[in-house]
C-alpha cells in the first residue's frame, strides 16, 4: 500500500510490536531512493520495556494470552544485533 502524497507515515518497531501484543504489527522498513523527489526521514527508537524486560503489557494480557514470550532488554538487543546480518527479523523468534 502506497502513502498519500505528503502523507506523515509511521513504521511500527519490533518492541512496540510485544509491548502490545501483536495488536500493532512491527513492519520491515525498505525505501526506493527518487532523486527526483525529496523526501525527510525522522528516525525516533524508544527502548520500551516492562521493568526492564520485552514483554507484552501486563494491562493488554487481561483477556487474552501473551503471543510472544518475555526476554530482558539486553538479551533483546544481542538478539537484533545478530539478526541484522543475518536477514532475519527476531521478533518472529519471540513469538509463541
Amino acid at each position: 500500500m502506497r502513502p498519500l502524497p505528503g502523507a506523515f507515515l509511521v513504521n511500527i518497531g519490533d518492541i512496540l510490536d510485544v509491548l502490545t501484543n501483536g495488536a500493532y504489527t512491527s513492519v520491515e522498513h525498505r525505501v526506493i531512493p527518487d532523486a527526483g523527489r525529496g523526501r525527510t526521514t525522522v528516525v525516533f527508537v524508544e527502548e520500551g520495556t516492562v521493568r526492564g524486560m520485552v514483554a507484552p503489557l501486563p494491562g493488554l494480557l487481561t483477556e487474552q494470552e501473551p503471543r510472544y514470550n518475555s526476554i530482558e532488554l539486553q538479551e533483546y538487543v544481542k538478539g537484533i544485533l545478530k539478526a541484522i546480518p543475518e536477514g532475519i527479523q527476531f521478533v518472529g523468534t519471540l513469538k509463541i
